[in-house]
Formats: structure tokens, C-alpha cells, sequence
């Protein structure tokens, strides 16, 4: 009996950290699904302003981070052709992403994400990071 009463009691208090491991698990998920749109909705409104149909955006989730801490790096464009749709684009990158980094090193990092429309024309963005103790 004192078995059954101690594995019931060790589960019943599990629950709870299980309970927040899949919150923090679908709050990350949020958070990466909202700097997709917050991207795609920068590029959309620089290609607004500026006129042109070729527009992107870049950004960090943090822009200073300590060694080995993890960031999100999300881009998003408009009118930017999918290298996966056309054989054609000398896009690397897909028209909206993110990607999970950490750092090893010290130091300011500059991305560059460059991307082409159909006419072949081209448009770059950037963001920095700096990485700190």
C-alpha cells in the first residue's frame, strides 16, 4: 500500500512540471510562428513606402545575447521568387523563415539575406546580434 500511495503521490506531483513543459514547448512555437508574420509584415510594409515590388526584412528575436543562448532569427520578403518552386532563382533563401541559433563566440554578427524577384532584381536586408558574456 505505502508503494502504490508513494508512485500515485511521485505522479500527481510530475503533472504539473509536464503541464509547463508543454506550455513553454507551444509558447515557443508561438513566438517563432509571430516573428514569420512580423517579418513578412515589415517587408510588406518597406515594399509599400518604397514603392517597388521586391521588398524583405530580417530580425533577431534578441539583439544582445550571452555565449550559448539561444535566438531566433526570422526573415521574410515580398515579391521574392521560392528557390524551391523555381529552378531558376539564385535565392538561397526561402521567401519567409527562421531559424534556432546559439553563439560560441564573442562579437557583433551581421546576416545577409539577399533576395530576387522574377525580373531578376534584387534586394538585401541585415541584422546584427551581439554576443556578451
Amino acid at each position: 500500500m505505502k508503494k502504490i500511495f508513494t508512485s500515485v503521490l511521485g505522479a500527481l506531483l510530475c503533472v504539473p512540471v509536464l503541464a509547463f513543459a508543454q506550455t513553454a514547448s507551444t509558447s515557443q512555437s508561438s513566438l517563432n510562428q509571430l516573428m514569420v508574420v512580423a517579418t513578412a509584415l515589415e517587408a510588406q510594409a518597406s515594399s509599400l513606402q518604397s514603392g517597388q515590388p521586391l521588398a524583405c526584412a530580417v530580425l533577431f528575436s534578441m539583439p544582445v545575447v550571452h555565449l550559448h543562448e539561444t535566438v531566433v532569427l526570422a526573415w521574410g520578403s515580398v515579391g521574392a521568387i521560392d528557390p524551391e518552386v523555381s529552378s531558376t532563382s539564385q535565392s538561397m533563401w526561402a521567401p519567409h523563415g527562421l531559424s534556432t541559433l546559439s553563439f560560441d563566440k564573442l562579437g557583433t554578427w551581421k546576416y545577409s539575406f539577399t533576395f530576387y524577384s522574377q525580373s531578376g532584381a534584387s534586394t538585401t536586408c541585415d541584422a546584427l546580434i551581439k554576443v556578451v558574456k
